[in-house]
């Protein structure tokens, strides 16, 4: 039966040990190999590294399953002693990497409404007086419904329907099935008055129009005027009807727009996790009912934070200016933003990946902001958002599956006692410590038996002295390094996915509310230890290649993933099927 690796809590965010992974055969072999190494230990560098007999290297992919398949070559059996395999007929074993996905938009149905206009005249007028909550007795059931008149809301609502005995629009699924939702139940007009466009469709109408101006499309929220002019006389009620019906798709569109984006960041590609919002929509329809300020609660439904007040005041600088350039960068940016919850807190850690920076922000004091160092371009840090629950001094590196066999395996194929040389503690599946030198490490690859492997706490840990933690299915945390000259480099996309900081102390000691030196002394006992952090800060792994910093001045950065590229592709899909009959 096979026992399959576990997964790890940490990220294989540092060791750059490279090469390509391959898988020798028998146990036997290995037993074997260790004996040959001794003898060919002369050769080799003092790290046990030697040369590397393969080309080619890919990186870190987090939480992917292994890819590639192991064979063992025609005559060799993976228990017998026989002569050692010929090692350019071993296929590789690896682990994958997320990829870019082809985004499919979300589609537009066509929804036929002629629910709205099934109920009968009479619970059509209770139903309508029961829309106006004043009208209601103290015991909250709504008032009897008086008469139907020819002019009420309901009577008009009426007329309309009999007028227009089916009505079908091209909308998203949800939305028609809150506008059934609500015309059902309120089945009255919102938009016109006695046979007139009012003056809440005039608000809204400008609203949408104006929705460039927040990184939206225009296009998608445009809606054809009603002709009011024939002499039928049921042309003109079942025109409105049809505009009120197609001016609420459209409303509950921006509503949906404006409140969690135009795309699912998760289609985007393997390296965004943001679970898309959910929006009650029906009771937007109702707010939007009740509400005497209508371009008002649309404008409510954007991010409330000072970054999308940023954005938005440089995107109209900008749209005269460059309009293909910055522009673009800034709508991008708008709907990136709209991913994020509406409000980022008043405590919470930012990491920028382009801008290669992280920053910690508490209210209205200056924000603690440092360099950062993130993933490399085949490994990059995941888009997330989290909360940082704990922080470890002197820490373990608990090295995950993928680097132990894309980069550790090939040395360990040349040298058994690799790990052990390095000194790496490697534990078999009953938590046994073992020799490297005495594990199958063709089984490990082939999740035959499971193995950790981890690096003790030290100077030379890769993890430096501190971590930084907020578990996550993505294994990625913020950390110390002893690399601290990487800081120096411009372009930092270095890592296996984690972030490196550069002043961890001082980002813990913002986080626990203490100071550097407490930081110290914690680090100089030498023991690992982990510390809490009290109700857990908000931390978001985010991307933007335009974001302002603490004073409002927004900064532009290069696309080091060409994520920006690809979110444009899939805006441009949905614009495609948004406006394509």
């Amino acid at each position: 039966m096979k026992t399959f690796v576990r997964l790890l809590v940490s990220a294989g965010c540092l060791l750059d040990i490279g090469g390509q992974a391959g898988a020798e055969s028998a146990h036997e072999f290995w037993q074997n190999e260790s004996q040959r190494q001794q003898a060919r230990v002369s050769s080799r560098d003092q790290s046990g590294r030697g040369r590397g007999a393969f080309q080619g290297q890919r990186e870190w992919s987090g939480d992917q399953q292994p890819s590639g398949s192991f064979r063992v070559p025609a005559g060799q059996s993976l228990r017998s002693g026989n002569t050692r395999p010929d090692r350019r007929k071993m296929p590789t074993v690896r682990v994958s990497n997320p990829d870019f996905f082809t985004y499919v938009p979300d589609k537009l149905t066509t929804v036929a409404l002629g629910s709205v206009c099934e109920s009968k005249t009479a619970a059509n007028a209770a139903a309508a007086a029961d829309t106006n909550p004043q009208d209601n007795g103290a015991s909250g059931v709504p008032a009897a419904a008086a008469p139907t008149s020819e002019s009420s809301p309901a009577a008009a609502f009426v007329q309309a329907c009999a007028a227009t005995p089916a009505i079908s629009l091209r909308m998203l699924p949800q939305v028609g099935e809150a506008i059934a939702r609500h015309y059902s139940r309120h089945p009255q007009f919102l938009w016109s008055d006695q046979g007139s466009i009012n003056a809440k469709a005039q608000a809204a109408i400008a609203t949408l129009a104006a929705s460039d101006t927040v990184g939206l499309d225009p296009a998608d929220y445009r809606v054809a005027m009603p002709d009011l002019k024939s002499a039928d006389p049921d042309a003109g009620p079942s025109a409105l009807l049809r505009f009120e019906l197609a001016l609420s798709a459209k409303v509950l569109t921006y509503v949906l727009d404006a409140t969690r984006g135009r795309i699912d960041p998760n289609r985007l590609s393997g390296y965004h996790d943001l679970p898309r919002k959910t929006v009650d929509l029906a009771d937007a329809l109702a707010a939007i009912a009740q509400s005497s300020d209508v371009a008002a609660y649309l404008e409510s439904r954007h991010p409330d934070n000072f970054q999308f007040r940023a954005l938005v005041a440089e995107l109209a600088r900008q749209r005269a200016e460059d309009p293909q350039g910055k522009a673009a960068k800034l709508r991008i940016a708008l709907e990136q933003l709209r991913w994020l919850p509406r409000q980022l807190g008043t405590r919470y850690v930012f990491l920028n990946q382009p801008a290669f920076e992280v920053s910690y922000v508490s209210g209205a004091a200056a924000p603690l902001t440092m360099r950062a160092v993130v993933g490399k371009r085949d490994a990059q840090t995941y888009f997330f958002a989290d909360r940082i629950k704990e922080i470890t001094y002197n820490p373990y590196w608990n090295v995950p599956r993928s680097i132990v066999i894309n980069e550790m395996l090939p040395k360990l194929w040349r040298n058994p006692s690799y790990l052990d040389r390095l000194g790496y503690e490697v534990s078999n599946s009953r938590g046994r410590e073992v020799a490297s030198s005495a594990v199958d490490w063709s089984a490990v690859a082939t999740q035959q038996i499971g193995i950790d492997v981890r690096q003790p706490p030290g100077r030379g840990n890769a993890l430096g002295r501190l971590k930084i933690d907020f578990p996550n299915k993505h294994a990625i945390y913020l950390h110390d390094t002893n690399q601290k000259h990487l800081f120096a480099r411009e372009q930092r996309a270095l890592s296996h996915g984690c972030v490196r900081l550069e002043h961890p102390r001082e980002m813990a000691a913002a986080l626990l509310g203490t100071t550097v030196a407490d930081i110290d002394r914690k680090i100089a006992t030498d023991g690992t230890r982990t510390e809490r952090v009290a109700g857990g800060v908000p931390v978001y792994l985010a991307y933007f290649t335009a974001w302002p910093d603490a004073q409002g001045n927004v900064r532009y950065y290069k696309d080091v993933y060409d994520r920006d590229a690809h979110l444009s592709q899939a805006i441009g899909k949905t614009r495609e099927s948004r406006n394509t009959p």
